[in-house]
C-alpha cells in the first residue's frame, strides 16, 4: 500500500538524515506501529470490548466481556467469521488426511467410526470452549467459581455474591466504575458456568469441568480484574 511505503521512507529518512531524539523516534515508531497493526489492534479491542477514551482527566478504559459460543452451531459461525479473510485450506486438508489415516487403522465398522468421530468432536469442542472462556474471564470470576464449587451442595445466595462483587469493584475502581452486578454476573450465566435457582447461585457441571481443565492444563488463575 502507498501509505505504508510512505511511512517506511519517512522512518528511514528521519533516522538517516535528521538524527532525531529518542522521543521523536518513539513517536514515529508509535504511529508506524498503530498503522501497521491496526487490524490486529482492532480485533483485540473488539474481542475484549474495550472502550478507550482520552479526556482532560486522563486515559480511561472500559472493559467488557462477550460470552464464548456454547453450541456447535455457534462455534461453526465463529469459525466462518474468523477464517473468511484467510481460510487455512492447506492446514485443514492436512488434518483431514491425518484423520482419514487414523480411522483406516481402527478396526471399526462405519457406525463405530461415526461414534468415534462424535466422541472426538465433543472432546475438541469442550477444550475449545474452555480456552474461549479462559481468554476473557476475569481472575475474580475464577475465584468466585472456586468459591461456588466449594459450596456446591448449598450454593451461595444472591446477597453474598453481590457483596463479593462490591468488594471487587472497590479493589478495581477504575474499570468497574460503570459496571453493575448484572454486567459482572451475566458473563458467567451466559457462558453456562453458573446458574441461578431460587435466588441462589450454583456452579454448573461445565463450571466444575472448567475448573478441572484449568488445573490439568496448568492455566494460571492469576488474571486481570
Amino acid at each position: 500500500m502507498d501509505w505504508m511505503i510512505y511511512v517506511d521512507k519517512l522512518l528511514n529518512n528521519l533516522i538517516s538524515f535528521f538524527n532525531p531524539s529518542w522521543q521523536q523516534v518513539i513517536l514515529v515508531l508509535g504511529i508506524y506501529f498503530l498503522c501497521r497493526f491496526r487490524a490486529n489492534i482492532s480485533e483485540i479491542l473488539l474481542r475484549r470490548r474495550m472502550k478507550v477514551e482520552l479526556s482532560q482527566q486522563g486515559l480511561s478504559v472500559e472493559v467488557g466481556q462477550v460470552a464464548p459460543p456454547n453450541t456447535i452451531e455457534d462455534v461453526q459461525n465463529k469459525i466462518e467469521q474468523i477464517s473468511t479473510p484467510a481460510n487455512p485450506i492447506k492446514t485443514i486438508e492436512n488434518s483431514e488426511e491425518l484423520i482419514k489415516n487414523y480411522l483406516s487403522k481402527q478396526k471399526l465398522n462405519e457406525h463405530g467410526k461415526i461414534e468415534l468421530l462424535i466422541k472426538n468432536l465433543a472432546e475438541v469442542s469442550f477444550y475449545s470452549r474452555c480456552q474461549g472462556v479462559y481468554n476473557i474471564i476475569f481472575g475474580s470470576q475464577i475465584h468466585l467459581l472456586k468459591w461456588l464449587n466449594s459450596m456446591r451442595s448449598t450454593g451461595i445466595d444472591n446477597v453474598n455474591v453481590k457483596n463479593y462483587f462490591q468488594q471487587i469493584a472497590k479493589q478495581f475502581p477504575i474499570p468497574f466504575d460503570k459496571w453493575t452486578f448484572d454486567n459482572y454476573i451475566n458473563f458467567l450465566l451466559q457462558a453456562q458456568l453458573v446458574e441461578l435457582k431460587n435466588d441462589v447461585f450454583h456452579i454448573t457441571f461445565f463450571g466444575v469441568d472448567f475448573l478441572m481443565w484449568l488445573s490439568r492444563a496448568g492455566m494460571s488463575e492469576v488474571k486481570a480484574l
